[in-house]
C-alpha cells in the first residue's frame, strides 16, 4: 500500500478520519517507518477512547519493523482490554524480540481463550525466529492431527507461481515481518478448500539440511483476498528439530486458533514431510505431503471430510 500523501496529512487522517478512512491512514504510516508515524499510533493506541481505533493502531504497528513499535506494544499490553489485547500479541508475534516473551508467556495462561491463542502463538513464532529453547505453546498445546474419509478426499490444483504473482508475494511478506525472506525457488500456488494460497518458504531455510539443526520461522501460507487480489499470511511455518533426525512442522494459523502439524525426514538430500490439520469447528481435514529439495518444493494437498474415529498423533 502506497501514499504520496504527506506525513502530516496521514496523521491528520489517522487522528480524526479527514480525508480516509482512519484504519487506512494508519497502516500508510506504518509503511511510512518515520518516528513521527510511530508516534502517533502509539498516542492513538494509549489514549483513544474508540476500541476499534486502538485495534487498527495495534495492528499498524505491528508492521513497523525497530524497536520503538515493540516497546509502545509492550509497555501497554497489559492496561488493555481483551479484544486489543489479542491485536497486540499478534502484533508482537511480527516484529516482537526475546523481550517480548515475558508478557507473552504470561499471557498464555490468561481466562480469555482467544488472548490466550494471541499470546501462546506470539510467544512460539518469536521462539522459533529467534532459535530460542522452550516457548512451544503450540506444541505443548496442540491436539491430534485429523485424518481424512480417503473416499471423499480432493485433491487441490497446484501450479507455479507466475511473475505477477510474485511480485504481490514479495510486497505481502514485506508488509507483515514475520522475519521472512521471500525466495522464488521455494513457493508454489494452490486452489485448496475454494481459495488460492501461495506456500512460500524463506531463503533462510536454504539447505534443507539446515533445517535439523535449529528452529526456523521456515516460511508461510499466505491467501488471496478474492476483492482486493492482495495476499496476507494465514499460517506461519515453524520447524524444530525432534532429536531424532527429523523435523518437527508447526503450520499454525495467525489467529493462534488451529493449523497444521508434522514430521518431516531427511532422505538423500531431500526432505520429506507430512502434516495433517488440527481439529478446528466446521473445518475440512486437510493432508498435505511433499518433498522439499534446494531448488524446488513439491505438494501434494488433500481435503476432505475427517474419518470418524480416527486421529493421527501430533509430531513428537
Amino acid at each position: 500500500m502506497e501514499s504520496n500523501l504527506g506525513l502530516d496529512v496521514l496523521r491528520r487522517a489517522a487522528l480524526h478520519g479527514i480525508l480516509m478512512p482512519r484504519a487506512e491512514a494508519m497502516f500508510l504510516l506504518a509503511a511510512a517507518s518515520e518516528p513521527e508515524g510511530v508516534t502517533t499510533l502509539s498516542s492513538i493506541l494509549e489514549t483513544d477512547p474508540d476500541k476499534y481505533a486502538r485495534i487498527a493502531a495495534a495492528a499498524a504497528l505491528g508492521r513497523v519493523h525497530g524497536s520503538n513499535s515493540e516497546d509502545q506494544l509492550l509497555r501497554l499490553v497489559l492496561r488493555e482490554e481483551p479484544v486489543v489485547q489479542k491485536q497486540i500479541f499478534a502484533s508482537l508475534a511480527r516484529v516482537g524480540t526475546p523481550r517480548a516473551l515475558f508478557a507473552a508467556d504470561a499471557a498464555a495462561e490468561y481466562p480469555d481463550e482467544q488472548v490466550a491463542d494471541a499470546a501462546r502463538f506470539a510467544a512460539t513464532v518469536i521462539a522459533h525466529r529467534y532459535n530460542i529453547p522452550g516457548h512451544d505453546w503450540l506444541t505443548a498445546h496442540e491436539e491430534k492431527g485429523m485424518q481424512l474419509a480417503e473416499k471423499n478426499a480432493r485433491s487441490a490444483a497446484i501450479e507455479r507461481v507466475s511473475p505477477s504473482e510474485q511480485r504481490g508475494l514479495a510486497s505481502a511478506l514485506q508488509s507483515e515481518p514475520f522475519g521472512l525472506e521471500y525466495s522464488r525457488l521455494r513457493s508454489v500456488i494452490l486452489e485448496c478448500a475454494g481459495k488460492a494460497q501461495i506456500v512460500t518458504l524463506s531463503a533462510e531455510s536454504v539447505p534443507s539440511a539446515a533445517l535439523l539443526e535449529r528452529k526456523f520461522v521456515a516460511g508461510a501460507v499466505l491467501t488471496k483476498n478474492i476483492e482486493t487480489e492482495q495476499y496476507s499470511i494465514s499460517h506461519v511455518i515453524l520447524s524444530s528439530s525432534n532429536g531424532s533426525g527429523g523435523v518437527r512442522i508447526l503450520a499454525p494459523r495467525t489467529s493462534g486458533r488451529g493449523g497444521l502439524v508434522g514430521t518431516g525426514r531427511m532422505e538423500n538430500g531431500r526432505l520429506r514431510f507430512e502434516l495433517r490439520s488440527l481439529p478446528r469447528p466446521g473445518a475440512a481435514a486437510i493432508s498435505v505431503t511433499g518433498i522439499l529439495e534446494d531448488s524446488e518444493l513439491k505438494l501434494n494437498v488433500l481435503s476432505g471430510r475427517e474419518r470418524m474415529g480416527a486421529r493421527v498423533p501430533a509430531a513428537g
